[in-house]
């Protein structure tokens, strides 16, 4: 059975309100219908103005230093944006005549990533305003079941990850907004619209339901892997993820690397599910726009035996050990690392040893998720 949204209690909770939504492209009602419109056209809810989290209202914005309001072409609704220096949270007039939050942003299941502290900022809004937040939950796209990673340290707080959590987490939009609102007090008043027939085994791709991008950045779900097992190398300004190309996330370059020493190093790893294969990429925006890439491509073979964080550790010791005088580490490293990962690697700590206190960190946070788990 395909999974699918509770429509019929979503309507319940929404009938006859008045109504600002948080939501992009890949919020579909089901595998055909964006929720939007089926909000607005099909149940007739008064939706007064729209949130525009990273990468806009529809998901089509690429990285950049924000996102601009205005006024949504297709509905008419007004647009606030939500990602950009001083415009993060809700003002308190942006909400005024609203009687519910409906919130709905795909996760990606690693812990860097800025809808989740969207969400926080919108939640704590609705606690202000004393309405619901409402939020219609979506699958973990990389399985609900796997934990992996040291949980972030509260001094590297930040807008990628507002609260701690593993790096790899297993949980959904939902789950996260139950967990942030009784650990941290939050307190609003949630309503997690649930997912029928959903497993936590499951891939995106075997719930029947259709992956729209949700970032310019993340067509497939070997990108969302990829962005668990590279995301830590965005850390470094002179490395190409490969934004501007056909595959984001699933490469890693420099015009100045060896691809073919790097690939035979990672290789003689063997770690389990993937492969390096040496590459060459020219991306047309980003880092290294139009300059050749050497580096590697991430081949996954199982994707299921893949753990991105053993990948994401070898790739970045790899990488600093034969590079490290020619990397260029940014201010924001360790904020995403959720701990002092820097410090580590030009000390060379081996990755094997920060691995062992990580995968403690991760079963020691099993204890509070099981609080929160819905499925």
């Amino acid at each position: 059975m395909n999974v699918e949204t509770d429509l019929k209690n979503l309507h319940e909770l929404v009938d006859g309100k008045r109504t600002a939504v948080v939501l992009n492209g890949a919020s579909l009602a089901d595998d055909r219908h964006h929720l939007l419109l089926t909000i607005i056209n099909e149940w007739e809810v008064d939706v007064r103005t729209a949130f525009a989290p990273e990468h806009g209202m529809w998901g089509a914005v690429q990285p950049g230093p924000g996102v601009e309001s205005g006024t949504d072409e297709l509905t008419g609704i007004p647009v606030h944006s939500l990602f950009g220096k001083g415009s993060e949270r809700p003002k308190p007039e942006q909400l005024a005549d609203t009687d519910a939050v409906i919130f709905c942003l795909q996760g990606s299941g690693i812990r860097y990533w800025t809808f989740d502290s969207t969400m926080l900022y919108c939640m704590e809004a609705a606690k202000g305003k004393n309405i619901p937040f409402i939020l219609v939950d979506m699958p973990n796209p990389i399985r609900g079941d796997r934990i992996e990673g040291n949980v972030l340290d509260s001094e590297y707080s930040s807008f990628l990850a507002p609260f701690p959590l593993p790096l790899r987490h297993g949980m959904t939009p939902g789950e996260i907004a139950s967990y942030y609102n009784e650990e941290y007090a939050v307190g609003c008043d949630l309503r997690v619209v649930r997912l029928r027939n959903w497993e936590r085994r499951m891939w995106f791709d075997e719930t029947g339901l259709s992956w729209n991008c949700v970032t310019p950045n993340l067509p497939t779900i070997h990108s969302l892997l990829g962005y668990g097992c590279t995301g830590l190398l965005q850390g470094i300004a002179n490395i190409s993820i490969g934004r501007g190309t056909s595959l984001p996330f699933e490469v890693a370059g420099a015009p100045w690397m060896d691809p073919f020493a790097i690939a035979d190093e990672l290789n003689a790893r063997e770690l389990p599910g993937i492969s390096f294969v040496p590459f060459f990429f020219i991306p047309s925006r980003s880092v290294f726009k139009h300059e050749t890439c050497r580096g590697v491509r991430l081949n996954f073979s199982d994707r299921d035996s893949v753990k991105v964080t053993v990948v994401a550790l070898a790739m970045l010791e790899t990488i600093f050990r034969n590079y490290q005088d020619r990397l260029e580490f940014k201010q924001g490293f360790n904020r995403r690392a959720g701990t002092n990962l820097l410090a580590q690697l030009r000390q060379k700590t081996a990755a094997t040893e920060i691995l062992e206190e990580w995968d403690r960190e991760a079963a020691d946070f099993e204890t509070v998720r099981s609080k929160y788990l819905l499925y």
